[in-house]
């Protein structure tokens, strides 16, 4: 998949599971990016909800040590206004990775 694309696209979707009421706690999140299982772990929580069927298993490993590193740099709730819910934080991990160079992902 294409840059921006691989990113909004993902955002898509983890804005579709915050509207249909999902939450998850921010730490959470923090704790599969470190223990680098957040897309296993979204897989079986949601299922085909979170269709990352046209993704490659190197692109998910790009985006999450991408994200793995934002979740152990950033002051998210300064940076980007998020303190609550993982899934919001996800898609403002998304909003960031889209708007950077493809080069400055890898």
């Amino acid at each position: 998949m294409k840059h921006p694309t691989k990113f909004t696209f993902l955002g898509f979707l983890f804005n579709s599971l915050v509207d249909s009421g999902e939450e998850i706690k921010v730490e959470i999140v923090h704790q599969k990016l470190r223990d680098k299982k957040l897309f296993e772990w979204l897989s079986e929580k949601y299922g085909n909800r979170l269709d990352l069927s046209l993704y490659t298993k190197s692109e998910l490993e790009l985006i999450e040590n991408f994200f793995q590193g934002l979740s152990l740099n950033m002051n998210e709730r300064r940076k980007v206004g998020v303190q609550n819910n993982g899934l919001c934080l996800l898609t403002a991990y998304c909003i960031e990775g889209a708007q950077r160079k493809e080069e400055h992902i890898r």
